[in-house]
């Protein structure tokens, strides 16, 4: 699927504090459902933070007692913190190889950046890696039926294969799923998705290893 010209949108997404999603953040929804994440872990519990996409929380999530890891393909932008119970790893996603240590993981708006593959390699990622009963909050734009993106989508389908959801936005590649895509592709990952609600073009999910 990862074809050549994938590879060429996708040589440097941006990182979580690019201004292209930074303002997204700042609903109220997914500070909601952030709140129910952190009441739903253990006492003293670690949690991994993919492409460090919740670094705007850390500070309220230490106050909770959560320790967090953050995961970075890139140079993490996120605003450093000197705190012990914070600590950024720099690798790539799919050398990831933590088996049953976290209670939760964080996927916030990064699944719009990556394709539809390399998504489920993470989701893949995250169940091997959270213990039994671990949560995890995912939160991404998702397919508006009132947009163009429809077509959109057969436009660039006219020059290459194509996956539902996938664009070319401002010459920047971007995956724009339909509920029922990113519901597919927690089912195949093998969690149980507890609670979701979508607003705005956007969705927000609660799963459970």
């Amino acid at each position: 699927m990862n074809s050549s010209w994938r590879k060429q949108y996708l040589e440097d997404p941006p990182g979580p504090m690019a201004k292209a999603y930074s303002k997204l953040f700042y609903d109220e929804t997914l500070k909601d459902y952030l709140i129910h994440f952190a009441a739903a872990l253990d006492d003293n519990a670690m949690i991994l933070d993919f492409d460090c996409s919740g670094c705007s929380f850390w500070k309220y999530l230490r106050e909770c007692g959560i320790k967090v890891i953050g995961i970075s393909g890139n140079k993490c932008k996120s605003i450093k913190l000197s705190d012990r119970g914070i600590k950024v790893l720099h690798m790539p996603f799919n050398e990831i190889s933590f088996i049953g240590i976290f209670g939760g993981f964080l996927l916030l708006y990064v699944p719009n950046y990556l394709p539809p593959d390399t998504n489920l390699e993470i989701l893949h990622k995250a169940h091997l890696a959270l213990r039994i009963g671990g949560k995890g909050l995912i939160a991404l734009e998702i397919e508006d039926s009132h947009s163009a993106s429809t077509a959109a989508l057969k436009e660039l389908s006219k020059k290459y294969p194509v996956l539902e959801g996938e664009r070319i936005i401002n010459e920047k590649y971007r995956f724009i799923p339909t509920l029922n895509s990113v519901k597919n592709l927690i089912r195949l990952s093998e969690f149980h998705l507890m609670k979701y609600s979508v607003k705005a073009g956007k969705a927000f999910f609660l799963v459970r290893k």
